[in-house]
């Protein structure tokens, strides 16, 4: 289940920060890992 919440909190995180450049809150460039939540998560395990 901890896996999980790490791949969800990821996920969560990336969805604002898409927002948050959207609005133009964040400057610069915008990478997403959108979709390769498990590939960190794994990695780190």
């Amino acid at each position: 289940m901890g896996m999980y919440r790490n791949m969800l909190l990821q996920r969560r995180f990336e969805e604002r920060a898409a927002q948050m450049y959207g609005k133009q809150k964040i400057a610069g460039f915008l990478h997403l890992y959108i979709g390769q939540e498990a590939v960190s998560t794994g990695t780190a395990a």
